[in-house]
């Protein structure tokens, strides 16, 4: 039990699998933001990612490190048991779910800071872009990855396709330039139940916590690096669809639509579709589908706190409305389309 005067204890949980060539700098990052400890779950990697962590705890970084096999056949719920059983023990009051390619990024400069007058606070996530000369590069997502998806298209033209099961998808803009949903970072005994991926929780009375974001928090997405990264993911979550052939098509819809692309070469073009050209970025930039954005450039250089709180508050504040409106226009168009005889 903490006092006034004694900052809330914050603890990371993290599900992760080969994702060595983005780890290190996400926990780096993170503990900047005042994570007291990490738990993760390493279920299977084949890369650097073991090595990684194995050097970081090493090295005095606050890391618990829960591995599993490959193919290891556990239920997700057994996951975030042994993943919240170890978080009660360390005592942690505040909790965050982080994937490993995202970086979350506060108007506070740590999680600790934040506005505890709510138990939840939500943060908007961006999917982040690179020109296509970035392939291939050996540099970082973050560092290359400098265009953030600002005005993101409604996924509801992809999602109700790939549910559906249809086979043939072509749209004028690629999968991940689509509206992505938020996640939460929350005081943990409010939780009666986490979201899949933390993108909510569920409360003791069974409601539903995700609020409007605040303007405190946003997340910057990696989720293309190199195409060998890209490719494994798909992979992987198709060895899953084909464990559970009843799963929910809503479920990962994404990624199950890249895996279904059936065409010799198609799954690479989807990547490259990614990486645009220089007319076309500039396309984007000018139509406001993305915008230039290197905060998380400077802030991994040098560290959070780097830039005035008010006017990142109100640039998150527009990024709130912007998708607002999105969710308002494309409700509309939906009810429209629906009255259409």
């Amino acid at each position: 039990m903490t006092t006034e005067s004694e900052p809330r204890k914050v603890a990371a949980i993290m599900m992760i699998r080969d994702e060595g060539d983005i780890i290190e700098a996400n926990i780096r990052h993170h503990t900047r933001l005042g994570v007291d400890h990490f738990v993760i779950l390493d279920h299977g990697s084949a890369d650097a990612t073991a090595d990684i962590l194995r050097a970081l705890t090493a090295e005095g970084l606050p890391l618990t490190v829960l591995t599993y096999a490959r193919d290891a056949k556990i239920e997700l719920s057994q996951w975030y048991a042994a993943l919240f059983a170890r978080v009660r023990e360390l005592g942690a009051e505040i909790i965050v779910q982080i994937d490993g390619d995202e970086f979350w990024h506060l108007t506070t400069g740590s999680f600790a800071k934040l506005d505890w007058s709510e138990p939840v606070i939500t943060a908007p996530r961006f999917n982040m872009f690179a020109p296509r000369a970035a392939v291939g590069s050996c540099d970082s997502a973050p560092t290359t990855h400098i265009y953030r998806n600002r005005r993101p298209f409604h996924p509801e033209d992809y999602l109700g396709k790939v549910i559906r099961g249809d086979r043939d998808i072509a749209f004028d803009y690629p999968v991940h330039m689509v509206r992505i949903g938020p996640k939460v970072v929350f005081l943990l005994k409010e939780m009666g139940e986490i979201m899949m991926a933390g993108h909510g929780i569920i409360s003791h009375t069974g409601e539903m916590l995700q609020p409007k974001p605040n303007g405190s928090a946003m997340i910057f997405h990696y989720p293309l690096r190199s195409f060998e990264q890209f490719a494994k993911k798909v992979a992987a979550f198709g060895v899953l669809f084909e464990q559970h052939p009843d799963l929910d098509r809503g479920i990962s819809w994404q990624t199950r639509y890249l895996w279904e692309l059936d065409e010799p070469g198609a799954l690479e073009r989807a990547f490259l579709r990614c990486f645009p050209e220089e007319a076309e970025l500039r396309h984007w930039l000018d139509t406001g589908v993305l915008v230039r954005d290197t905060r998380m450039v400077r802030v991994l250089a040098d560290g959070p706190c780097t830039f005035d709180a008010e006017l990142e508050h109100l640039a998150m504040t527009a990024d709130r409305v912007i998708l607002d409106l999105i969710e308002d226009l494309s409700a509309k168009q939906r009810t429209t389309a629906d009255r259409v005889p």
